[in-house]
């Protein structure tokens, strides 16, 4: 019985051992685990985060295509060919221009400055509307109608008195 008992004790301990062995391995993988997974999670939150900016740049770029629009940023040395193609098209469209000014230079932070004008002009509503239409065509020239007033006036009825500011998209240098 003795070796049995003795059998038995040499058993239990090296069981023992192998556990205890087993064990540290499992706490020191879960301490060094742990912290890696943790790790990863704040990576992945922001890879998420960079995905759907990506998506909505996408979305965007996706726009533009489809609308049409293949026009580039105006070159500061273009500015004043821009503005004068804008009031080319109005005078093209038989509107009459009565003002353009620019106003202070916009920075966006990005690398583009965007460049307020005003206009105001008189014409019929069909020549306004064909001059609206024009704006989104010019080549060469990236522009959106930030506000207009379109307002009648007996005076000069039967044309329509049309206040504009346009944002010319300006490239930075």
């Amino acid at each position: 019985m003795k070796n049995v008992n003795a059998m038995f004790t040499k058993r239990n301990a090296l069981i023992i051992v192998a556990s205890g062995s087993a064990l540290c391995l499992t706490v020191a993988t879960l301490f060094l685990f742990l912290p890696l997974v943790r790790e990863n999670r704040k990576k992945s939150i922001g890879l998420a985060a960079l995905t759907k900016e990506l998506a909505y740049g996408y979305h965007y770029v996706a726009m533009v295509q489809r609308s049409g629009a293949a026009k580039k940023l105006i070159p500061q040395a273009d500015v004043s060919w821009a503005i004068d193609a804008i009031t080319k098209e109005a005078r093209k469209h038989r509107l009459i221009v009565k003002t353009a000014s620019q106003k202070d230079v916009v920075d966006t932070g990005n690398f583009y400055c965007l460049l307020p004008l005003e206009i105001e002009l008189e014409g019929g509503y069909r020549d306004i509307g064909l001059f609206f239409h024009a704006l989104e065509v010019i080549p060469g020239v990236f522009v959106n109608v930030d506000t207009f007033t379109l307002r009648y006036d007996e005076a000069i009825a039967p044309r329509l008195s049309l206040r504009l500011i346009l944002q010319l998209y300006v490239s930075k240098g």
